[in-house]
């Protein structure tokens, strides 16, 4: 089973990196290159984190099962949806209200969209303690059945 967990791990390698020749000269590579790259790499992508997902399931990897039932991964793994719901209200409004995205700049780009990372992240966990956590608690005591007549 390690082979399929190295063999995984050095596909994203190759994957991640194989791109570098790309930015640095994007004009040379032709069109028919550049289609058979993004035709490769999209599923190769996705059979690398299935394999991943495979060890995982089938409990061959207790090191990438333990990190991922850890209490900081489900905490994080817990602002994935609302930074789903949150991120494009973010976005439109910091796009629309700044003068940078007229006018895109490399360096432009990233700090706007690291900046709306780090606020989409921001105000997940504000929705998550604000809105999600006192409508899910609320909803599972009215939910909750009455055990040996106690109140909760």
């Amino acid at each position: 089973m390690w082979v399929i967990f190295i063999l995984a791990f050095v596909m994203y390698y190759n994957i991640a990196f194989s791109a570098r020749n790309i930015q640095l000269d994007p004009f040379q590579w032709s069109a028919h290159e550049s289609a058979l790259w993004y035709a490769l790499t999209r599923p190769g992508w996705a059979v690398c984190s299935m394999m991943l997902y495979f060890l995982l399931v089938c409990g061959h990897s207790s090191k990438m099962h333990f990190m991922l039932t850890n209490e900081n991964m489900c905490m994080i793994g817990s602002l994935v949806w609302p930074s789903y719901l949150l991120s494009p209200i973010i976005y439109m409004n910091m796009y629309s209200r700044t003068q940078e995205a007229l006018f895109m700049t490399n360096i432009g780009n990233c700090v706007l969209g690291m900046g709306g990372m780090v606020l989409s992240y921001l105000t997940s966990v504000l929705f998550m303690y604000f809105i999600s956590y006192p409508v899910e608690t609320s909803f599972s005591k009215s939910v909750r059945k009455n055990v040996l007549g106690r109140t909760y």
